[in-house]
């Protein structure tokens, strides 16, 4: 007797989604087995939806106004990951006469307010949208993870702060916050207005006051209860409420601090200090980008130093930043500058802390200058104590940046000199 045989009409639907997700493996998805399948018929189709929709990147005003007129408004109920870029298509002529910025707006507030089971989104931004955007994010109570970025050119078209920190504040369970090229507010550095050469923005009076007064600057992200990560590069940290504002974010255990391009080395660490000061206790994961100062350097850097420009820096740093009792993790941003590499992990905040490993990420380039500088910092932990100084290190690895690939790794006895 020949064997039976079920073709695949034929099996239950929860065996079909089976077969699916096998497909949507979270290391390995195979979006063209998915896709095949989807072509098998309409009842097929229908169960992979989920799959097919559930991470969407639009990246461009025309994708995202595309994806609104094709998209049927119930599938947008599936997507979890959610990437949106607004900027023009260079090469077509739908940027010149379909969209105003108002228009791209009201495009992105439409995506956004559908995606009510987003768990992860990311914007890279053209500039400030209208605040019409804040409003869906008050509805997204699955999402935990949000990348802010400004893609234009901050001198000519910045990204608002104001509007920014309202999407943050307005997140009900925000956990992780990465943002990059985000503009002060003239509203909140009235002192920097005509007079500073780093961009402002003038021109948000119309994003309305949070429901709570917070005031929509900066430092308020360290009201938010719910945030363990925090990144920050390529903005200007110089609000003095940084050092007033009372910390909410107890849970806050990673953070990433980069410098202001439009400003100096001294008033980035400086900034980046005064942050460190409020978070030294909390932080397990700390990635570097701007060096730190010794305690006797600080002391005189600060003493001479005066702000041109506005920001509020004093004398709020003239101690340095106390060890962080919870460290564990460091890493050196491929921004940081090489040759205050050593001078940085001598300071009592990184060498006292109980550091067990450090990544250095940088340029294929400068991967040689910087294993000179790791043989510096082993014969430095020589002479001051290896069980007083990174007593508990275990490793140091040298990545590429670019590619993400350990270019060398230093363990072991190589610890040791």
């Amino acid at each position: 007797m020949a064997p039976s045989t079920t073709n695949w009409t034929g099996l239950p639907n929860e065996m079909k989604l089976a077969v699916i997700a096998a497909f949507d493996e979270k290391d390995a998805v195979d979006m063209r087995a998915i896709m095949a399948l989807a072509l098998v018929n309409t009842v097929t189709y229908m169960l992979c939806v989920p799959f097919i929709f559930k991470k969407i990147n639009l990246q461009s005003d025309e994708a995202i106004h595309t994806f609104l007129a094709h998209v049927p408004s119930t599938y947008y109920q599936h997507i979890r990951e959610l990437a949106l870029c607004n900027a023009p298509q260079l090469d077509s002529q739908f940027q010149l006469d379909s969209l105003s910025s108002r228009g791209t707006s009201v495009d992105l507030a439409r995506v956004l307010e559908r995606c009510t089971k987003v768990q992860r989104l990311e914007l890279k931004l053209t500039g400030s949208p209208s605040a019409e955007i804040i409003e869906p994010f008050t509805t997204f109570s699955d999402l935990e993870r949000l990348s802010i970025e400004n893609c234009s050119c901050e001198e000519q078209a910045p990204l608002s702060e104001r509007l920014v920190v309202s999407i943050a504040l307005s997140v009900p369970h925000l956990r992780d916050l990465t943002l990059k090229r985000i503009s002060r507010s003239a509203i909140h550095a009235p002192d920097m207005l005509g007079s500073s050469h780093v961009p402002l923005v003038s021109n948000d009076t119309s994003i309305p006051a949070h429901p709570s007064s917070i005031p929509l600057s900066l430092p308020s992200l360290l009201l938010i209860p719910t945030l363990q990560s925090l990144r920050i590069s390529e903005m200007h940290l110089g609000d003095p409420r940084w050092e007033e504002v009372t910390v909410l974010a107890h849970k806050l255990s990673t953070l990433e601090l980069g410098g202001c391009v439009y400003e100096s080395d001294d008033f980035n660490r400086l900034c980046a200090e005064r942050i460190l000061h409020r978070l030294h206790r909390t932080l397990s994961t700390f990635t570097l980008g701007i060096p730190l100062a010794s305690a006797t350097t600080s002391t005189l850097s600060i003493a001479a130093f005066t702000p041109v420009h506005g920001g509020g820096i004093g004398f709020f740093a003239t101690l340095p930043v106390p060890p962080m009792q919870n460290l564990k993790i460091l890493r050196i941003s491929p921004h940081f500058p090489i040759d205050d590499l050593v001078s940085t992990l001598a300071t009592t905040t990184l060498s006292a802390s109980p550091i067990e490993s450090v990544c250095i990420e940088c340029t294929a380039d400068d991967a040689g200058d910087v294993y000179e500088m790791i043989e510096e910092f082993f014969e430095l932990r020589e002479e001051q104590g290896a069980e007083l100084f990174f007593g508990r290190l275990r490793g140091i690895r040298v990545v590429d940046g670019e590619t993400g690939v350990v270019c060398r790794e230093f363990s072991g006895e190589c610890l040791v000199r």
